[in-house]
């Protein structure tokens, strides 16, 4: 029989039954939103197992009675937080009681004293509360700015003896805190200082430098407020709570990271946190041989700060989805239309009237003119809207306003570059892609707009190059990455390789014609005339009234030969001429 030492939480809905008798369906539907966007992933990100659900219920073990504190934490303030803003779907308030003792494991199951006196307590727990046997209160105290209130020894069902409990305060009692600063329109982040775990007060240098490095590049993106240098490291050397962190510096997210040198290696563990809820958003090891320690600070610099910037991107525009319409200003509508630009006609058109509302509430918004000139010129690019003709002029015009606002935003910038690329203005788009990387050199989406400006001027080792770049930088990346390489790969004859590049793509969004095009041309190229004519039928399932002549208007190559040569292969595929 296996035992071993666990941190365990039990929780359970209050009222589920008389819910249930009043709408069965409603109350399913609502407690599968809370499992699905709250329980799960707080539990998850916590290292946390759910050990098994009943219907209103659920038993998780957990590795440390810290981490099982988080987690609760987490979920009681996220349900609060769902509770407090206006749904179709109703309130919803748990019980929580944790302890941490030994347990039995058999198969997938747990059983014993430590999983019993955790049911009890959260039957006695108070709606929206957490109970914790004192086992658990002697682990985190000193660990967590928590305050407690004694309860004193309760008598449990079928538990010999009393057993000692403690109420955790909720999540607006007890801080303490004085309100800090309001919290910037813009994702806001602050980077503590990353942990020497080497023991070596001689590495601290290398500690010091990967944080004050990660705080300078991610000042580079425009779209994120970050907190400086000095009021970063006032936290130095300290324990703290993130949430603490959060409300003392006005941020919404908070890096924390740790450095262990090892030999002739260096590991640098990251972790990205809301600072709000203490959820985990995101976290990466890095193993790196020290062989030359600048340059290694130098990549893994690079790396976390491109990657962050997406991670806090994506995690804003999951915030701000929801918040209701009534709350939102100028910058939430811009990281709304972020959010679904581009991936449906009505997707694009929905995220241009969010950016459209942007600019009525603050006219100076560069950020919301550049979103229109982008979801213009995907418009133009996929023959949506209607008039997609005179999509590229109005991407044009609004393009320019952003960077006229905001000349130092690199985004916006990018944004025009590609806009003259399609208008075949090809110096002009080098001009500003290659500003736009002398602005942010962590941005991986314009080392990918530069690699398509390449592949169409026949520089086709500095496409690849490019877009490698920006893979490495953004590994989570979109799509239209993979697009591009494949067009490069396809002009330098690599034509197995676009296909793997392609296939790829078409696993994420396979209802763009760009990719069916370029793979296409790949079979074509490979002799695989049957596959080629099935890739242009999904063409024109997509869009029927797509052909040869539309094509060649958005087709933007230097050099005519390699235009003429990409329309023929789509002519002997089978695509329409007019």
């Amino acid at each position: 029989m296996e035992r071993r030492l666990a941190a365990i939480l039990c929780a359970d809905m209050v009222g589920y039954s008389r819910m249930m008798s009043g709408d069965e369906a409603g109350t399913l539907t609502a407690l599968k939103s809370i499992r699905r966007d709250i329980i799960d992933p707080t539990i998850s990100a916590h290292r946390g197992r759910i050990v098994k659900q009943t219907g209103d219920g659920l038993l998780a073990e957990f590795p440390s009675a810290v981490a099982a504190v988080e987690a609760a934490r987490g979920i009681q303030t996220e349900i609060a937080h769902r509770n407090s803003v206006p749904s179709s779907e109703r309130p919803m308030q748990f019980r929580i009681g944790i302890n941490l003792g030994d347990i039995i494991i058999e198969e997938d199951d747990i059983f014993g004293d430590g999983v019993n006196i955790a049911a009890r307590l959260e039957s006695r727990a108070d709606p929206g509360a957490i109970l914790v046997s004192a086992a658990v209160h002697d682990q985190v105290a000193r660990r967590l700015k928590l305050a407690f209130e004694a309860v004193g020894e309760l008598d449990l069902k079928n538990i010999t003896g009393p057993v000692r409990a403690y109420r955790i305060a909720g999540p607006a009692e007890g801080s303490g805190h004085v309100a800090g600063p309001a919290l910037p329109e813009k994702p806001s982040i602050a980077v503590l200082p990353f942990t020497n775990m080497g023991g070596d007060a001689a590495q601290e240098y290398f500690s010091d430098g990967i944080t004050e490095d990660v705080i300078t590049e991610l000042s580079r993106f425009r779209g994120l407020f970050v907190i400086a240098r000095n009021s970063s490291f006032v936290y130095k050397g300290r324990s703290v709570n993130v949430r603490d962190v959060g409300q003392e510096l006005g941020v919404q997210y908070v890096l924390e990271g740790s450095v262990r040198p090892s030999g002739q290696h260096i590991r640098v563990n990251a972790q990205l946190i809301d600072a709000e809820t203490g959820h985990h958003v995101w976290a990466e090891r890095y193993d790196r041989r020290s062989d030359d320690i600048f340059a290694v600070q130098d990549e893994l610099t690079e790396t976390i700060a491109a990657t962050l910037e997406a991670r806090v991107g994506a995690a804003a525009q999951e915030r701000v989805r929801r918040k209701p319409p009534g709350s939102l200003k100028a910058y939430d509508y811009v990281l709304r239309g972020e959010s679904i630009i581009s991936r449906t006609s009505e997707d694009n058109r929905r995220a241009r009237e969010m950016f459209l509302k942007a600019t009525e509430l603050d006219p100076d918004c560069a950020r919301a003119w550049a979103g229109i000139a982008m979801s213009e010129l995907i418009d133009w690019l996929s023959r949506w809207g209607d008039d997609p003709a005179k999509a590229l002029d109005q991407a044009y015009t609004a393009a320019r306003k952003a960077v006229a606002l905001d000349d130092l935003d690199g985004h916006s910038h990018r944004i025009l570059g590609n806009i003259l690329l399609q208008q075949g203005e090809f110096d002009r788009s080098g001009e500003h892609l290659e500003w736009a990387l002398s602005r942010n050199p962590n941005d991986a989406n314009s080392y990918c707009s530069l690699g398509a400006l390449f592949n169409c001027v026949r520089e086709l080792q500095k496409a690849l190059t490019a877009i490698a770049t920006g893979i490495r930088l953004n590994p989570h990346h979109p799509s239209w990455y993979l697009w591009y390489r494949a067009a490069a790969q396809i002009m330098e004859g690599s034509y197995e390789e676009a296909v793997a590049s392609l296939r790829t793509a078409l696993t994420r969004f396979p209802d763009f014609v760009t990719p069916h095009r370029h793979l296409a041309v790949a079979y074509m190229r490979l002799g695989r005339e049957s596959d080629a004519r099935m890739e242009v039928a999904e063409i024109l399932k997509l869009d029927p009234g797509y052909n040869l002549a539309n094509l060649a208007e958005r087709l933007r190559f230097k050099y005519l030969e390699d235009s003429e040569r990409y329309l023929d292969d789509l002519r002997r595929a089978g695509m329409p001429d007019g």
